[in-house]
């Protein structure tokens, strides 16, 4: 027994003796699931492919993506890094940007990756390796920025861990698709495993609510496992934060959270206002695999919680087997305003290995044993009552999305498990799911992989990329959703397109000591239950910083990356910024799918003009709208729930026609040097 365990022994012994029964799940439901069906988008195949050769070299693994709109049109641009044929089996890095679902690759991209290109022997061990990629909007200038970590070049082996054969670098977006070398971050280097995991190890989250994105990172470094935490200084540097007091356990003793093989998910599960967050991995702490949820206490600790921990007098404690090489995703699965976990990964009870895929309830804050047993807040779900079996992998990516639109979150993993595999786990809206892997197979990988959805042609069906190894080629695609789905006897149907959400109804804020909090009302949703919308907030600042969440347009509302663990369930955030350096305060709303609204401010949307600029005028009459300017423009008409419904390229002043346009709308004409944006009523 490791000090550790005595002193959880000790803890759960010496706390009164209350238990609760596990609450009763009903059987898995028979109901029917709608699940779309994909196509591959043909500019992502392998060019090694004979059969349907792409237009580019997207034979890759041991990386990741991201979807990132670099370049500020409203398209959301993809960036993907992994181990290549082209490049002797060592990282290459692609950039393409998006215009309405037809890419083109950027080319000139200062990223680290493989010197001497093709040509090179796959032996030949001087490439970069095991590379990752995550974004971030470091310095609040509205521009995607991106962090690459991996193994160097000239390495002594493709999958070193010392310190000295690897690298992290932080490139600032430039706004326009093209990138800068940071220096001096102040960022400190950590070592990927390779063929693990290579989604959810990199996460960025402001974690103690300044109004700057922090980073945090899991890892080996010279056989040292760890989970590290980086605060944002404000100033273009990252300061680590000394884990001796940064983790804690329940006798607010240091926790040594030395962990790896695992990813990294955020999301604020007790509603306090921070931002607690999950790993799992190796831990040399617990002795094994481990899953650990990790509360913030919001003065720069946070508790450690092992969500495995097993006691003979208290049955009301999850009692989850630790999990490695597995992705770990908060969501809503329930729609009870509180955030659950769903993990899934690789188990070892000290004999065996296994794999497990779990729900992880959250019970809420008035579970009578939480104060002696802050564990007790979740449940464990395991996959014999809610019906999750295949997605029971190793070496897996997951994504939660509200797939069907019946208002509840899907979950989708890809992954190792009786084989290669992606998994569409459809929510039967009971706590218990339904499973479809065969309508997709061509969707299918395995370890090392790598999936995140967004509709990335605006065609309002929500798409995805994933990769990972592959026994058959094409490791790297993009799929596009066909809008159509099979029933029960193989018979096609047309998807329902999803609706995006309505702003809330209205936006407050206030001085709260030396902090602000801002309150809203709440959205609505066709789709989605107004208790399951969240909510992106942004802070203007009054040094012309402009803070979020999850980075989006202020003007159209459109999200600049896809991944939203930012965001919140509920209708306040408290930023630990004075009144008096704010200068106006917004809110959106975003589905289950990562539809948005529009940001409405602080006293509501009234005001008839967005952006101001004598050189442009706007107006309607009737159902025509007249656009006055000198150059060239664009004119681009989004809804009030900030969908595009159209863009007309002029030359000098004109009339469009909107016949059939009923309500509000924003109309956004951008010249070469010139922008303005108007709202008006048809």
């Amino acid at each position: 027994m490791n000090l550790n365990q005595f002193f959880i022994m000790n803890k759960h012994l010496s706390k009164t003796m209350l238990g609760m029964g596990i609450l009763s799940l009903a059987a898995v439901s028979a109901n029917a699931q709608i699940v779309p069906l994909f196509e591959t988008d043909p500019q992502f195949i392998a060019l090694s492919d004979s059969e349907n050769p792409g237009k580019w070299d997207t034979d890759m693994f041991r990386g990741n993506a991201i979807w990132a709109d670099v370049n500020n049109d409203g398209w959301m641009d993809l960036f993907q890094v992994g181990n290549t044929t082209a490049a002797g089996w060592h990282s290459h890095v692609y950039g393409w940007t998006n215009n309405a679902g037809t890419f083109t690759e950027i080319t000139g991209l200062p990223f680290v990756q493989r010197s001497d290109g093709p040509g090179c022997t796959t032996s030949d061990q001087r490439g970069t390796n095991n590379n990752t990629l995550a974004w971030i909007d470091y310095n609040n200038d509205g521009n995607i920025d991106i962090i690459q970590r991996g193994i160097k070049e000239g390495a002594a082996e493709e999958n070193s861990t010392a310190a000295a054969d690897l690298f992290i670098n932080l490139y600032r977006g430039n706004g326009d698709g093209t990138f800068t070398l940071v220096e001096n971050t102040g960022l400190e280097v950590i070592g990927l495993e390779q063929e693990t995991l290579y989604s959810g190890i990199t996460m960025v989250v402001d974690f103690d609510c300044d109004g700057y994105q922090d980073l945090t990172m899991t890892g080996i470094t010279d056989d040292t496992r760890e989970v590290a935490l980086y605060h944002n200084n404000g100033d273009g540097t990252f300061t680590k934060l000394d884990p001796a007091t940064t983790f804690v356990d329940w006798q607010e003793m240091p926790y040594d959270l030395a962990l790896s093989s695992g990813s990294i998910a955020w999301g604020d599960y007790n509603n306090d206002g921070y931002p607690d967050f999950a790993v799992n991995g190796w831990s040399d702490t617990v002795g094994g695999v481990a899953t650990i949820v990790c509360r913030n206490n919001g003065d720069g600790s946070f508790l450690c919680l092992d969500m495995s921990l097993t006691d003979p007098y208290a049955d009301f404690l999850p009692e989850e087997p630790g999990t490695q090489k597995g992705m770990l995703m908060w969501g809503d699965f329930n729609n009870d305003g509180w955030l659950d976990l769903f993990v899934c990964g690789e188990t070892y009870d000290g004999t065996n290995w296994g794999r497990t895929a779990d729900i992880l309830l959250n019970r809420g804050n008035d579970y009578e044993n939480l104060e002696d047993y802050p564990e007790s807040q979740f449940q464990r779900i395991p996959a014999s009552e809610s019906g999750i079996n295949l997605g029971a992998a190793k070496g897996n990516s997951t994504d939660v999305i509200d797939l069907d639109g019946n208002g509840y979150l899907d979950i989708v993993v890809t992954g190792e498990g009786a084989g290669a595999m992606t998994d569409f786990i459809m929510n039967n809206g009971d706590l218990t799911f339904s499973e479809d892997n065969s309508t997709n197979a061509n969707t299918d990988f395995r370890s090392g992989t790598a999936m995140e959805f967004f509709d990335y042609d605006g065609d309002g069906y929500i798409d995805f990329f994933a990769m990972g190894y592959r026994d058959n080629g094409r490791k790297f695609q993009l799929f596009k959703n066909t809008g159509k789905y099979e029933d029960e006897n193989f018979e096609s149907h047309d998807l329902a397109k999803n609706n995006a959400p309505q702003g809330p109804s209205s936006v407050a804020m206030a001085a709260n000591g030396n902090a602000t909090t801002i309150t809203w009302g709440n959205g609505s949703d066709n789709e989605t239950p107004d208790e399951a919308l969240r909510y992106n907030v942004a802070i203007e600042k009054t040094n012309g910083e402009i803070f979020m969440l999850v980075p989006a347009d202020l003007e159209t509302g459109d999200l600049k990356v896809a991944g939203l663990a930012n965001l919140i369930l509920g209708n306040t955030y408290t930023i630990n910024i004075p009144s008096s350096d704010i200068k106006q305060a917004y809110v959106q709303t975003v589905d289950g799918a990562k539809a948005t609204s529009q940001f409405v401010e602080v006293g509501g949307s009234s005001a008839e003009l967005v952006s101001a600029n004598d050189a442009i005028k706007v107006w309607n009459n009737s159902d025509v709208l007249n656009v006055t300017v000198d150059d060239a423009a664009t004119v681009t008409i989004y809804d009030i729930t900030g969908n595009k419904v159209a863009a007309v390229n002029i030359n000098g002043s004109t009339t469009i026609d909107c016949a059939g346009y009923n309500g509000l709308y924003l109309v956004k004409v951008e010249t070469e040097n010139a922008c303005k944006t108007t709202k008006v009523i048809f």
